[in-house]
């Protein structure tokens, strides 16, 4: 299997990061049906999947960075406030950055943005009446982005694999609610110092057409995405941690909870970075003190899960965080445990939410967020 280098390794292992996230959506049949497939011709591996996705994601990279690039070329960007009629460049400006959302799978917006502090926004809107797109955007003064960690990002960036761009971590966008990354590139004066940048923000979600997804394992019924592929990555891994801290700053909180097995994997971490106690919820039998158990049903049959009688004192406040949510009962059931112990759920978070299955009906009325939210089942 080929090895991801240089900056593609960020953006493809994000892609895997929210995309591929593990859903042996288990059996829905017996474990022995499960062991035929498994053994079967249907057998793919997670390195054979992220291998087979790496040739689409390089096509979509240069897809990002290529309408980028070309608008570092534009005279009417490199020349914004050493000509006499700064509002017909910035007419000008907002043109192409409207032409460049327009061709651009997924862009939200494209902007130019200097360190003098002068910025162009351009983007479209559909009028949902008359379904008639129309062109937006414009200049506004006295913007700081140069402490934005994508315009430090680009500064001095050099070309990998002809790729001239630089793409960040994906974020939360503020405006939208939309999970988002920004294709960036920096622009240079004459003398080759920074003058400024521009960039595309994208939907996150449109990564989702660059993934593969395998079918009818490892049983017919069954959407197979691995996330093995991500945890032994260290850049993957780290994006993952991270999509998932940015959910979590500005929550006041004590206690982290996660439940076997990628809850330990995911929550352990933002515990950690953010000097929190950390408490794993167990399979029934697992745990070797006094518990406190409930049970939820599955497809066929229920489970039982259990959490030590005194992991969760009373009034603490409890993040609770897995890799996905479903159809949500494991979440529900964790919820009974902490609130059984007194405790109060401020906040659950997942990598991957699988709307299609409808799990936040379960969860109504907690503050539920997920990286990436993924349409079907």
């Amino acid at each position: 299997m080929k090895t991801f280098k240089g900056i593609g390794v960020q953006l493809v292992l994000s892609f895997v990061v929210a995309i591929c996230v593990s859903i042996i959506l288990v059996s829905l049949g017996s474990l022995n049906k499960t062991r035929t497939a498994i053994n079967g011709n249907t057998k793919v591996t997670s390195g054979q999947t992220l291998e087979a996705a790496q040739e689409g994601f390089t096509t979509y990279l240069k897809t990002l960075s290529q309408p980028v690039d070309l608008l570092t070329r534009k005279n009417e960007i490199k020349h914004l406030e050493d000509r006499g009629d700064i509002d017909t460049n910035v007419t000008a400006i907002k043109d192409s950055l409207v032409a460049s959302v327009k061709v651009t799978n997924g862009a939200e917006l494209a902007f130019f943005t200097t360190k003098t502090g002068l910025r162009v926004d351009g983007w479209t809107e559909i009028n949902p009446d008359t379904g008639k797109t129309s062109n937006k955007g414009g200049l506004t003064r006295d913007v700081n982005d140069t402490n934005q960690s994508w315009y430090k990002a680009c500064i001095g960036s050099k070309a990998r694999n002809s790729i001239y761009s630089v793409f960040s971590d994906p974020y939360k966008d503020s405006k939208s609610g939309k999970t988002i990354f920004t294709v960036s590139q920096e622009i240079k004066y004459s003398d080759n110092s920074n003058y400024g940048a521009v960039g595309l923000n994208i939907d996150f979600s449109e990564v989702e057409d660059y993934v593969r997804t395998i079918p009818d394992f490892p049983e017919k019924g069954i959407m197979f995405r691995d996330v093995t592929s991500v945890m032994q990555d260290p850049e993957g891994l780290q994006l993952a941690i991270n999509g998932l801290n940015d959910l979590v700053k500005d929550v006041d909180y004590d206690v982290v909870v996660g439940p076997e097995s990628r809850g330990f994997i995911f929550g352990t971490p933002i515990a950690y970075v953010n000097h929190k106690a950390f408490v794993p919820v167990r399979k029934k039998g697992k745990l070797p003190c006094e518990t406190v158990e409930a049970t939820y049903d599955l497809e066929y049959g229920t489970a039982t899960i259990e959490m030590h009688k005194d992991a969760i004192k009373p009034g603490q406040k409890v993040v609770i965080v897995d890799d996905l949510i479903a159809t949500g009962g494991t979440t529900e059931a964790i919820i009974k445990l902490v609130e059984e112990l007194g405790g109060k759920v401020v906040k659950v978070i997942f990598l991957m939410e699988l709307a299609g299955l409808e799990g936040r009906k379960k969860l109504a009325g907690y503050d539920v967020d997920s990286v990436i939210i993924y349409p079907g089942k």
